[in-house]
């Protein structure tokens, strides 16, 4: 036999459910009482198209776990990079590379940094300097613009001997004609949300040393 304390809690969820259109969640919170519970008291609750629709928003906009976990990731590598700066600083090849990435460099993507330009020791460098940030050499990705019905082989092979590395690790990425240029458009780029992240930390700190 249900409780008169169940019997009040399961009317006041079902009026929170019709009137208010809330959650599960948001009334097993108000009530007291196990979501499960909730979910049965309100099962034949209807929820009007508006309701339903406001409920999809508060819930879209809600930081869940997921974005908490990746926030406090993200401040964690900030704080990491502002303690590795002073380190940095001492090696020309860190400012270096900063500046290339600044002028030549991917920046609107949030999980990785990159760099792109046609002269292979730019693209040499670019690669040393994510290096010795950390990023495994091995794991470095390349690619080369390239048109359709050029031979691909051929520009990958050239790129090859130009970035001293194996014409399997270049992938081929193709453009139209008017956007190539006469020498082959090089990318490398290190698939990292850290390193982008500290990137970021170590230019704004650079931007505030000389302003």
């Amino acid at each position: 036999m249900r409780s008169r304390k169940d019997s009040g809690k399961r009317e006041e969820a079902r009026r929170l459910r019709a009137q208010d259109g809330l959650s599960l969640n948001e009334i097993a919170r108000l009530v007291s009482s196990a979501k499960s519970s909730v979910s049965l008291w309100v099962r034949d609750v209807p929820l009007s198209e508006a309701q339903q629709e406001r409920l999809r928003l508060r819930i879209s906009q809600r930081p869940g776990r997921g974005h908490l976990v990746r926030d406090r990731r993200v401040a964690a590598w900030g704080q990491e990079a502002i303690s590795q700066w002073d380190a940095l600083c001492r090696n020309t090849l860190f400012h270096t590379g900063l500046g290339l990435y600044l002028g030549e460099g991917h920046k609107t993507s949030l999980t990785y940094v990159g760099v792109t330009n046609a002269d292979p020791a730019l693209i040499r460098m670019a690669a040393r300097f994510f290096t010795m940030l950390g990023h495994p050499e091995s794991r470095l990705k390349y690619s080369v613009y390239v048109t359709r019905g050029c031979d691909i082989d051929a520009v990958k092979e050239q790129c090859s001997r130009d970035l001293r590395i194996a014409p399997e690790r270049i992938a081929a990425r193709f453009k139209s004609p008017a956007v190539v240029s006469k020498k082959p458009i090089m990318h490398v780029l290190a698939n990292s949300r850290e390193l982008r992240e500290k990137v970021i930390v170590w230019l704004r700190m650079t931007t505030e040393m000389h302003s």
